[in-house]
């Protein structure tokens, strides 16, 4: 998913392609590895410049997915490397990736150059960082849906990271239109509410990691919402139970917002027993 998206939204940067050989009347842009460089489809016998990017993912107990990504420009002019390299960086940089199932936001580390005397070929590796947001919807009652909705009533112009189902598969948060999103790192048995017949008190753990492109408006944001969730006290589930969540709120201003999240929520909500199903009567003996 994420290979295909990134071939797409690079092969559509006319500022980076424009440094492009092309091949099979495309941009020279390839997953993994390059055609042979004898092949008849390279336009006009030329093989440079040309982009080769390498994906490589790992499983994470945070976020289910993450990894690296290297995308290396190779040139036969050195004095252009460090323009397209810069190019590239500026395209993928900050940017996150949606496709149906999770999100993945890729961040710049570092650039590193070399050469290859024996084909006179510069090459440029710059490398990412890839951060997983997979959806973190479950079964009704969902803490994580339940804070989604509450967030979209509050601030109607942000993107919602694992909630929303149109985000665009290439996008960048704005001042204007910040991203926010909703980790559960764990749920637990309440210890401010005892359990009863009725059903189970549970506690859930969340954080909100904000995106915007000014720190210290995420920092408005967060306080924001952890003052609107400290006065509201509790949220509604569609099967009228509510969830508390003024007991412990706190904003971690200019925390990471990739990992760690500059809010965290204490949710308290109660999981119904279900009604047994009563025995009908089926025989009537009456003595006398």
């Amino acid at each position: 998913m994420f290979e295909e998206i990134l071939n797409e939204h690079l092969l559509k940067c006319k500022e980076l392609t424009k440094y492009l050989t092309r091949f099979n009347n495309e941009p020279a842009i390839f997953n993994q590895k390059a055609p042979d460089d004898m092949s008849e489809e390279w336009e006009d016998d030329n093989q440079y410049g040309r982009l080769v990017f390498f994906v490589n993912m790992q499983a994470d107990t945070e976020r289910k997915i993450s990894g690296t990504l290297e995308i290396d420009v190779h040139l036969l002019n050195e004095l252009e490397i460090e323009t397209i390299a810069e190019t590239v960086k500026t395209y993928v940089d900050g940017y996150f990736f949606s496709g149906k199932s999770e999100t993945i936001f890729a961040k710049w580390n570092s650039t590193r150059y070399m050469d290859t005397p024996d084909k006179k070929v510069t090459i440029a590796a710059v490398l990412f960082t890839l951060i997983a947001f997979p959806s973190q919807l479950s079964e009704e009652p969902d803490p994580i849906k339940l804070v989604n909705e509450w967030t979209r009533e509050l601030l109607p112009e942000v993107r919602l990271i694992g909630y929303d189902t149109d985000l665009p598969a290439v996008w960048k948060p704005t001042k204007h239109s910040p991203a926010v999103y909703w980790r559960k790192a764990k749920v637990y048995l309440c210890e401010r509410i005892p359990s009863m017949f009725a059903g189970n008190w549970y506690t859930a753990q969340m954080y909100a990691h904000i995106f915007t492109v000014d720190r210290e408006v995420s920092n408005v944001l967060a306080e924001k919402m952890c003052n609107t969730l400290d006065m509201r006290k509790a949220l509604r589930f569609s099967d009228d139970t509510c969830m508390r969540v003024d007991n412990n709120n706190q904003v971690q201003p200019n925390a990471d917002e990739l990992r760690v999240g500059q809010l965290s929520v204490e949710g308290d909500y109660c999981v119904l027993r279900k009604k047994p199903k009563a025995e009908l009567l089926k025989n009537i003996i009456i003595n006398g």
